[in-house]
């Protein structure tokens, strides 16, 4: 910063995804200014980026109410804890990161605090209840969405919302030949791949892996050729992902994948995936999917009644379209997964489809150099050059 402080600024991600989203954000952060001081919570991601992590998030991430509750004493004394490195070592500023109910208590603290608050990522609120948007409003300075449509809905309720593009258009190459790679887990060029990714949240492991495995062994009997690639979210989760697939009986069909997984997902055949953000980097990388979601009954009624949404995957709602095959709740079996798989996978003319549209999510998403865009409005604010949004 130009005045020869050393800023601080807290940084707080909860879920792989955010703490991912986060790494990348610090590391253009501190590129523009070595000086700065970021710490906070999120992942190993976040630290490897420089940022001095005083509390560890990404295992307690969680969606639905139900699922939530096993982790409610952790993160009541997660934020405590939080709070009191905060009245220590105040910040100038703090940048949150989805986590939306974590966060969104957190935000109403640092407002009481007068410690102005960015929300990088906030609640999707225009596939959820624009409910959520009064929260957000009400406790933050600024609001830097993925999307415009959603900065939109922000903006009608009063918050200074901008959308400056989504970062994964950065951050989502298909990279070097991944070759190397590919040898090294005994797998064979010439061979067709399948990715599977269950997720980066414990539960989504749990309700997704086992149907997911189970898919692999019936498209292996359909495609004796065919390999399966299991990229690893998060190291926390390998434990739980190799005993559900010891018990399905196929651990030797699944090969872990954990470097160059963007060139490795590149090329695929298909991804078999749970929805979120991983739907979208396959969808940037041109590879059809099959997206599954299951959640506790409770947590999915909620979500289908407040929705403004009938799409859940995200290349979906960015298209406005079913292009991605979305397989729900007790749908989610081997058998409705390796159906819808197989339907892609030996029909060309519909794969190639999938990816025709596919190529148009660039232009929606913002064009390239979004992570320098959000570090620009991120230093003006900080410094108070900032324009109205």
């Amino acid at each position: 910063m130009d005045d020869g402080k050393a800023w601080k600024i807290l940084m707080v991600a909860g879920e792989v995804s955010g703490d991912m989203q986060g790494s990348f954000l610090a590391r253009a952060l501190l590129a523009r200014d070595s000086s700065l001081r970021l710490y906070g919570a999120g992942g190993n991601r976040m630290k490897a980026a420089g940022v001095d992590l005083r509390v560890e998030m990404t295992q307690f991430s969680t969606v639905g109410i139900p699922e939530a509750l096993r982790f409610m004493l952790p993160l009541r004394r997660i934020l405590k804890e939080l709070q009191a490195i905060i009245l220590a070592d105040r910040p100038a500023v703090a940048i949150l990161i989805d986590n939306h109910g974590f966060n969104l208590a957190l935000a109403r603290f640092l407002k009481r605090e007068s410690i102005p608050v960015i929300y990088y990522f906030p609640p999707q609120a225009w596939i959820a209840s624009s409910v959520f948007a009064r929260g957000i409003v009400n406790n933050t300075q600024l609001i830097i969405s993925a999307f415009e449509k959603e900065a939109k809905i922000y903006r009608g309720h009063g918050g200074r919302a901008v959308s400056l593009g989504h970062p994964l258009l950065d951050i989502v190459k298909s990279g070097a030949d991944p070759s190397s790679v590919l040898q090294r887990l005994g797998l064979e060029e010439s061979r067709p791949l399948v990715a599977l990714m269950p997720g980066s949240r414990r539960q989504e492991v749990e309700k997704l892996a086992g149907p997911m495995f189970g898919a692999a062994a019936i498209i292996k009997r359909r495609i004796p050729g065919m390999q399966f690639l299991l990229p690893v979210a998060s190291q926390h989760l390998k434990p739980q992902l190799e005993e559900i697939r010891a018990q399905v009986g196929c651990a030797e069909e699944i090969h872990y994948l954990e470097e160059d997984i963007y060139s490795c997902l590149s090329r695929c055949a298909l991804v078999i995936t749970s929805t979120g953000t991983a739907t979208l980097e396959t969808a940037l990388l041109g590879v059809p999917m099959v997206a599954a979601y299951r959640l506790h009954p409770v947590s999915y009624w909620l979500g289908r009644r407040f929705a403004n949404t009938k799409f859940l995957a995200m290349p979906n709602l960015l298209l406005e379209d079913f292009v991605v095959p979305e397989i729900l709740q007790r749908n989610v079996t081997a058998e409705g997964l390796a159906q819808a798989a197989l339907d892609i996978l030996e029909n060309s003319a519909r794969s190639e489809s999938i990816k025709v549209r596919f190529r148009q999510l660039p232009e929606i998403l913002g064009g390239a150099g979004v992570i320098e865009r959000v570090v620009d409005l991120i230093f003006k604010e900080v410094s108070g050059d900032a324009d109205p949004v």
